[in-house]
């Protein structure tokens, strides 16, 4: 056997003990038995016994949980990253309820833009006069339009009128009048109305409570072409004497509304009245 190296290595009680070393790699000790070679139980109670580092030592269950366990500081860092993410992720959520509660909103807003231009422009496109006078009871047609702030005022006979039931003694014409109102609940609103009368009378103008045709708007304006003079009006009376009974050309319909941010905007349309000469029935 080949000779070692010799040298000292430290023990408890800062005493050493003597051990050698020689070309095979093995680790020698001489003890009270003499010299031997040291195996891994020799290994593993130098290592219990002096304090000396052993790859394969296991620790106790104590200090295994210490080891697994965290500490303060851990706890909160991870409960701060986990708080901040929830944050995260909530915020994300409101914002994507609020803009799908706008984007609603404003669907609906000019839902009911297109839905009012529509009616108003059909209905006006139906409007007509009659020389005819009934016998047993006098009628009446008009078109009368008055320029009311914010919202004008438009009263016209037409054959807009639609029967719902087939045994009620109702024809296709009818009178209808567009006015402005203060809404119920919020007086600051205005609404445009509706409201038609079934049965043309003598007193066309007579309206009584109508049906909200547009809710909150800001304006409603009617003007009016006059074909002779080449010219929009803002007004129009066929019972007045510079156009008694004499139908405009064409309505320019202005309806303007305020959107999310408060700014103004106005939605235009044109309706040509399609029967300009007053009937004889």
């Amino acid at each position: 056997m080949a000779r070692g190296r010799e040298g000292t290595e430290p023990c408890s009680h800062y005493s050493f003990r003597q051990y050698t070393r020689y070309g095979d790699g093995g680790r020698w000790r001489f003890d009270a038995t003499g010299l031997r070679r040291l195996g891994y139980q020799d290994t593993v109670s130098e290592s219990s016994q002096y304090g000396e580092w052993n790859p394969k030592y296991k620790p106790s269950g104590d200090q295994e949980m210490n080891k697994n366990g965290m500490t303060l500081l851990e706890v909160i860092v991870s409960v701060s990253i986990v708080a901040v993410m929830a944050s995260l992720v909530y915020g994300s959520a409101r914002r994507q309820m609020e803009a799908r509660d706008l984007a609603s909103r404003i669907e609906e807003r000019y839902s009911m833009v297109r839905i009012s231009m529509s009616r108003m422009t059909r209905e006006i496109s139906m409007a007509f006069l009659s020389n005819h006078i009934s016998t047993d009871k006098r009628t009446q047609t008009i078109f009368k339009g008055v320029s009311e702030s914010p919202i004008n005022r438009l009263t016209f006979s037409s054959f807009s009128h639609q029967r719902l039931k087939s045994d009620v003694h109702e024809s296709d014409q009818n009178v209808i009048t567009y006015y402005g109102k203060q809404d119920k609940e919020n007086s600051s609103l205005m609404n445009l109305m509706r409201y038609e009368k079934k049965i043309i009378d003598d007193k066309p103008e007579d309206y009584g409570e109508g049906e909200v045709l547009a809710r909150g708007i800001v304006g409603l304006k009617f003007r009016y072409y006059d074909e002779e003079k080449k010219e929009w009006v803002d007004s129009w009376d066929t019972m007045g004497i510079e156009r008694g009974n004499k139908l405009p050309r064409y309505v320019e319909i202005t309806l303007t509304i305020m959107d999310e941010n408060g700014k103004e905007i106005p939605f235009v349309s044109k309706t040509k009245i399609q029967i300009q000469k007053p009937l004889s029935f």
